[in-house]
């Protein structure tokens, strides 16, 4: 979906509109927030992974894998 990549890459900011009216078109309102919400979920589960485990192959590392 160019959409979820427009969102991602521009953090929400759309410079090519064309791609937001498709979403908007071809999801209900109803859809669009559970895949906004599903987007929102998964970055947030990104950023935490990336916060616990992100120095762990050097000395003084957060956590062992």
């Amino acid at each position: 979906m160019r959409w979820i990549r427009d969102y991602i890459v521009f953090e929400g900011d759309f410079p090519n509109r064309e791609s937001a009216r498709e979403f908007e078109q071809m999801y209900s309102k109803k859809e669009q927030v559970c895949i906004f919400a599903l987007i929102k979920m998964m970055l947030f589960s990104n950023m935490l992974g990336n916060t616990v485990i992100k120095d762990a192959y050097e000395d003084g590392a957060a956590c062992r894998i």
